[in-house]
Parts: C-alpha cells; sequence; structure tokens
C-alpha cells in the first residue's frame, strides 16, 4: 500500500470490493493489511471527496453486509427499495445502490461434467481436451435452395442463394421500362413492361390494371384487335362466363367473378341488370322491378332506384 500511496494514488480501505460505484473510483482485487479490498482514487481528488466517498461507501458495505449469513440476493432486493437494512437502522443512499450490480455474472456449464466457466472459449477448450468434443462448423450453402419460392424469379426461371441477391437481380435485369406496353392476351401472362410473370390471370389482370390502367377483359378479333363487344353478360340464369368459358355455382360467385377477374364494379353490375327495365315509383310493395328486390321503406327503395337510373322522384315518367 506504501508503494501505491507513494505512486501518487490515495488507498482507502473497504470491507468489500466496489463494482465501480463511481465513475472516478478505481476498483482494485487486493488484500490491505486487515484482509479488507483496496479502492483507489486519483491524487487530485480533494480531501472532503474522499471522505464522502469513504463515509457512503462504507454505509453502503455495512447495509449489504449487515447480514453474513443470507446468501440469497432476494432481501437485498427488497430492503433496497425501502433503503434500509433488515438487520441494523444503517441507511444507504439510494443512488449508491442504484450503481451496485445485484446480477450474478453469467456462467457457462459443460454438457457433460456439469463444470461451470466464466467464459464461453474456456467451456468448449475443456469439451475439446477433456471430453473429447468439437464444435461442429456450420455448412456453407454450395447450391441454392430449388424448393424455396422465396429465393425464386418467377420471370426468367432462376435460382438465387439469398434475398440480397435475388433483389439484385431483380433490380438490374426486370427493371420497369415505360416504354413497352404490355399485352393482356399473353398465355404466359408474363408483362413486358415490368418483366415479371404471375401465377394466375387475376393476378396477372389486377396488376394491369393498377400499374398499366389496362382492362385486359376484351378478347381479340380476327385481325388481333380487341373485340369491345365481348363482354360478360349479366342478366342470365346459367351463370356462363363466356369470355373465360367457365360456370359460376351460383349467383354471388359469379358476380364475384366480374368483380375479381373483369373488374366491373358492383354499380356497373347493377345497371347492368337494370337495362331497359322502366322504374315504378308508385309501386306499394316497394319492389324493385329490374332485380326484384324488395325494400323495407320507400326512402332506401327510391335511393336505390335514383342510384341505379340517375333520376329523381318527380322524373316519374323516365
Amino acid at each position: 500500500m506504501s508503494n501505491e500511496a507513494a505512486s501518487g494514488q490515495k488507498v482507502i480501505g473497504l470491507t468489500r470490493t466496489l463494482r465501480d460505484a463511481w465513475s472516478s473510483v478505481i476498483v482494485k482485487e487486493e488484500e490491505c493489511e486487515k484482509g479488507l479490498s483496496a479502492v483507489t482514487v486519483p491524487e487530485t481528488t480533494s480531501d472532503e471527496t474522499v471522505e464522502k466517498i469513504k463515509k457512503e461507501a462504507m454505509r453502503t458495505i455495512q447495509f449489504l453486509l449487515c447480514n453474513k449469513n443470507e446468501v440469497k440476493q432476494e432481501p437485498l432486493f427488497n430492503n433496497s427499495r425501502d433503503n434500509q437494512s433488515p438487520n441494523c437502522d444503517i441507511e444507504a443512499p439510494v443512488t449508491t445502490l442504484n450503481k451496485f450490480n445485484f446480477e450474478k455474472p453469467r456462467t457457462y456449464r459443460c454438457y457433460v461434467c456439469g463444470k461451470k466457466f466464466t467464459q464461453k472459449i474456456l467451456r468448449n477448450i475443456h469439451l475439446e481436451q477433456n471430453h473429447k468434443l468439437k464444435r461442429l462448423k456450420k455448412p456453407e450453402k454450395t447450391l441454392p435452395d430449388a424448393l424455396n419460392l422465396r429465393l425464386n424469379c418467377f420471370s426468367c426461371c432462376q435460382v438465387f442463394e439469398n434475398q440480397k441477391k435475388l433483389r439484385k437481380h431483380k433490380k438490374e435485369l426486370h427493371s420497369r421500362n415505360s416504354n413497352i406496353t404490355p399485352s393482356p392476351f399473353d398465355p404466359n401472362r408474363y408483362c413486358r413492361s415490368c418483366n415479371m410473370a404471375f401465377a394466375c390471370y387475376y393476378t396477372f389482370f389486377e396488376h394491369l390494371r393498377k400499374t398499366h390502367e389496362i382492362i385486359a377483359y376484351l378478347k381479340k378479333k380476327l385481325d388481333g384487335t380487341p373485340d369491345p363487344d365481348d363482354k360478360p353478360e349479366i342478366n342470365i340464369t346459367d351463370w356462363y362466363c363466356r369470355p373465360c368459358g367457365i360456370y359460376a355455382l351460383n349467383k354471388k360467385s359469379y358476380f364475384s367473378h366480374l368483380k375479381r377477374l373483369h373488374f366491373m364494379s358492383a354499380l356497373d353490375i347493377d345497371r347492368e341488370i337494370h337495362m331497359g327495365v322502366r322504374p315504378e315509383f308508385d309501386n306499394p310493395d316497394f319492389r324493385c322491378a329490374g332485380c326484384k328486390h324488395k325494400y323495407t321503406t320507400k326512402y332506401f327503395y327510391h335511393k336505390h332506384l335514383y342510384r341505379t337510373y340517375c333520376c329523381k322522384d318527380s322524373e316519374s315518367n323516365v
């Protein structure tokens, strides 16, 4: 201790090693004359500050060690909240108690013999030397996983090792070209403008409608131009879609097909149903002559007629 005091540091003897309780205090794991640990502070620290640090440290250490028979840490946590020792009247400052680390240091246990180590590398060396066990390295992926659909490029049918390479590939080769107009009649559901292929016609047509503003439910004529007369029929009973060549199960599924695949809104479907049917504003049953739906009140009945025929109540002669 005399050598340390001569080297420009003041040594304070305590009953236990402090774990960096103050930023200006340096904790050293060494024994003093009476078997006490030593805490050194810089020599530039004034005597008053040293006495204050010593006083607070002694009170805190006495607070923590007043009951030496207790091994559990729960009483320390509970009493630290009350700022009172469980077996004496000594009070410790809360700011000092908060700086103590009550948690146990992390240990690494041997899988075979159960021996504990403070570092993971020491545990691995112990396993290798005593139990002849070596840690296996993670195998490197030499080939990409073809079964992982997230790593597949559906446009060019290539498989990549990770998402980073897949995004780079799409950015370089499959970037959008606004000068090319995609064709809604591509049999492979391939968008030439975006260089993307789709799994089904619904997602392909949805992409054309939202991205390129193209309605793709029209078929071609013999000369290759779209046929505007080739539209799905509304007032039918067999629920057969002529442009697609498929049958629906019922009316609800047929109208759902028209909305999803042919991008027809509910208002367009209602107007197709009521086309050629004269509205009856004075119907006592409030039943629509076009869709055969009965309404409960006159207000909802006239609201339906106005929404469908775009007319007012006064225009009853339409």
